[in-house]
């Protein structure tokens, strides 16, 4: 996952995964690197993992920083959950 706007690489642990209605993920994300300019509603870019039908096609996807806590360096990012799951869909799922 990284920034958009300085296009550095941020590398993020999944922390914590919740269901939060029928079509939404909650993933809670600890960055390696953590970007203090980072606010509610700022923007990143999620770099997907390669499927198996898809080797060496990684698909990159635009997600809203929905919580951020500079204290522990988390941030919080939902994901609507579409059917047919796509790669993003799959990789929260999976998460």
């Amino acid at each position: 996952m990284y920034k958009y706007e300085n296009s550095s690489l941020q590398i993020f642990e999944v922390l914590e995964s919740n269901k939060i209605s029928p079509n939404f993920r909650r993933l809670r994300l600890k960055g390696a690197v953590f970007d203090w300019h980072w606010t509610p509603g700022a923007y990143v870019k999620l770099l997907l993992p390669n499927t198996e039908n898809d080797l060496g096609k990684s698909k990159v996807r635009t997600y809203t920083v929905r919580s951020i806590d500079h204290t522990k360096e988390e941030i919080t990012i939902d994901f609507a959950l579409h059917s047919p799951a796509g790669p993003a869909t799959d990789w929260a799922l999976n998460a």
